[in-house]
């Protein structure tokens, strides 16, 4: 997997710089976990479930048919015979009925299962937009982890040539033998840090394949770096929070969404509430079959079949005050979801400052970590003159090779931290172009 040029167009369309428009491979990555992650997957079953539990409303407004039969093989005893008489009894019930007048609590309970959808694909597109930050901060971890192992490697590298010199200076008669032991711990050190490494790296493999369904997801997969940063599009950071803040933005998102819909659903329930101790009326219509006996000898019966229509009146006169009590709890969840709203648009707004001070600071922070590595790259150049002027021994490039390595790793870590901050920025702003587009398949489901 290779990184492309930090200087191409981001995706976002606003002038901040994603992990994506680096690592293409990540932007597929991202769009297959909408349908591969496990979480996904999950969180899919939720909303089919909600769907399906949306027509269980809406069917309870159109008829229903019901029917019952018995067959029964009776022995029946009398006063007035000595003997009992064995009979065959059936009987049969078919009944279609119709809702015809409910006070509006079915069509309220339809409205709810369509309110409780609707909640459940705010939480799905929630749910991937939360995944697609993990996700690039998974990959970014990965390739530092990666460089991590590589540095490792190097320093066994370096650790085993000093231990080599020391032993041939040892065998020399230059130095005492118990000299050699800090460079043999040198190199019992760097091979621990690889063993450590290497798991590291494979844990976190594990971890992101498991997270974006990808099945066999290697190191070899992983780029060698994170390239160096166009971070020129975060100046204009302050003025695109302002601007979502100052149009209402907080209020489309998933969270206030999701909040105001459960305000209506609340008021829909408080309106099924009221009229539980009203009469419910159904149309009714079937045929029925039953037996009779109209003389004293129970043998002699008379099967009777029926045709009927009608109305049914179906009325909950009393409750001991239990609708009342609802009514009431019901009201006081009102004033909770609503004040629970208002808190939760505090907070957004908090938020989005956070977040916008967080990608100011990582992109200042980014400066300093890409000076530091620019006097490491320096010093390396500036050794190894000196060591082809006879100022200084190879062992000093080593050294400074080492500094560049372990400043190439705190830049890596500057720039991944850049682009989660950036990530997290337009996520909050809802300007995340993967979790746009996801969110858009999830309602056009």
């Amino acid at each position: 997997m290779s990184a492309s040029n930090a200087s191409e167009p981001n995706s976002s369309g606003i002038g901040v710089l994603l992990a994506e428009d680096l690592f293409p491979e990540l932007r597929r990555t991202l769009d297959e976990a909408l349908v591969r992650s496990p979480r996904m997957v999950v969180q899919d079953l939720s909303l089919l479930q909600a769907m399906e539990s949306t027509r269980v409303q809406a069917s309870r407004l159109y008829p229903r048919a019901g029917a019952s039969a018995q067959y029964n093989l009776a022995r029946e005893e009398t006063a007035s015979r000595r003997d009992p008489v064995d009979t065959v009894k059936t009987y049969y019930n078919v009944q279609i009925s119709q809702p015809v007048f409910h006070w509006g609590a079915l069509h309220a309970g339809a409205d709810i299962g369509r309110i409780q959808e609707e909640l459940t694909r705010n939480n799905v597109a929630e749910a991937f937009r939360l995944l697609a930050l993990e996700i690039r901060r998974e990959f970014l971890a990965l390739v530092s982890t990666k460089a991590s192992l590589a540095h490792a490697r190097l320093e066994l590298e370096q650790a085993r040539k000093r231990l080599d010199v020391a032993e041939t200076r040892v065998r020399m008669g230059e130095i005492p033998a118990g000299l050699t032991e800090p460079a043999r711990h040198a190199v019992v050190e760097a091979e621990f840090n690889i063993d450590r490494g290497e798991y590291t790296l494979d844990q976190a493999l594990s971890r992101f394949a498991r997270l974006t369904g990808r099945s066999g997801f290697t190191a070899d997969e992983v780029p060698e770096e994170i390239p160096r940063l166009n971070t020129s599009g975060g100046t204009g950071v302050e003025s695109l929070r302002r601007e979502f803040v100052e149009r209402g933005g907080i209020e489309r998102t998933a969270r206030m969404l999701n909040a105001e819909l459960e305000a209506r659903r609340e008021g829909l329930n408080l309106r099924i509430l009221r009229t539980n101790l009203r009469p419910k009326f159904d149309l009714v219509a079937g045929i029925n079959q039953d037996e009779r006996s109209y003389t004293l000898d129970v043998s002699r019966t008379d099967r009777i079949a029926s045709l009927f229509i009608g109305m049914r009146v179906q009325w909950n006169i009393f409750d001991s005050a239990s609708t009342t009590h609802q009514v009431r709890a019901t009201r006081y969840r009102l004033r909770q979801l609503e004040a629970q709203a208002r808190h939760a648009k505090e907070e957004h707004a908090a938020a989005i400052e956070s977040v916008a001070r967080e990608l100011e600071f990582s992109g200042r922070s980014l400066e300093f970590a890409e000076r530091s590595y620019g006097f490491a790259l320096s010093a390396v150049s500036a050794t190894e003159s000196n060591v082809t002027r006879g100022l200084l021994s190879a062992a000093d490039v080593d050294a400074a090779e080492s500094r560049e390595r372990a400043s190439r790793i705190s830049v890596f870590n500057a720039r991944a931290a850049y682009l989660n901050a950036a990530a997290a920025f337009l996520s909050a702003i809802d300007a995340d172009p993967v979790a746009q587009a996801g969110a858009r398949q999830i309602r056009d489901r």
